[in-house]
């Protein structure tokens, strides 16, 4: 047995040799090499293969091999009671292809995880009225949240009041004053909606937004 290992051993080495590592992947010849340099390993059956035991990472998990015969590995996926039969030779193309699926999905799921994290901030933006309640106490900021999400006509389309400021200043409405002093929402036409139309505190808001774009922030 200790000579059909020297064989086998010789044989992979010489694979790696002939540029089969570029093909097959550079961890799983790393691991192999290292075994063959191995003087413990000279002096024991490795289940007849130097690649015995060689572990890695996949999108379904870990993933070994679990002994090898005959030139066929047997490779085991963590979770899974089957076994994947490979020929040695094409362990080390398993790995890589492995490896890349691994990467892969890693990036994926780490853009999710960032995707996720900006609609949750985006949403409880929108919830906390984009910061302009934050350093009001609790039962004024509660007042202003029931006053803009009241239900108002503009225009034939009826809406909470908070919507109706916010889609206006997307749109480019701006916050002016008449000569007499009165504050008006004013729509890039030229029509308007006085704090009478809309409330006082939908102008605030409309103005909070306005200032938090003009510094970056909605």
């Amino acid at each position: 047995m200790r000579q059909r290992y020297g064989k086998r051993a010789r044989w992979l080495a010489s694979e790696r040799e002939s540029g089969a590592e570029t093909e097959g992947g550079a961890e799983f010849w790393s691991q192999v090499m290292s075994r063959l340099a191995d003087p413990s390993n000279r002096a024991k059956e490795i289940e007849g293969s130097p690649a015995y035991g060689i572990s890695w990472d996949s999108p379904q998990g870990k993933r070994w091999v679990e002994r090898v015969h005959n030139g066929r590995a047997f490779i085991r996926t963590e979770g899974s009671p089957l076994a994947q039969i490979l020929s040695e030779s094409e362990i080390g193309r398993e790995m890589m292809l492995d490896r890349s699926r691994w990467v892969s999905r890693t990036v994926a799921l780490e853009e999710e995880a960032r995707a996720l994290t900006q609609a949750t901030l985006r949403t409880e933006e929108k919830r906390g009225l984009y910061g302009f309640t934050t350093s009001m106490p609790a039962v004024k900021a509660r007042k202003i949240e029931e006053t803009l999400d009241k239900q108002q006509g503009f225009s034939g389309h009826v809406m909470p009041r908070r919507v109706f400021v916010e889609q206006t200043v997307e749109s480019g409405a701006v916050v002016t004053s008449s000569q007499k002093g009165d504050r008006r929402l004013v729509f890039p036409d030229g029509s308007f909606f006085t704090e009478r139309d809309v409330t006082k505190i939908a102008l605030d808001y409309a103005d909070h937004l306005i200032r938090l774009r003009e510094r970056g922030g909605a």
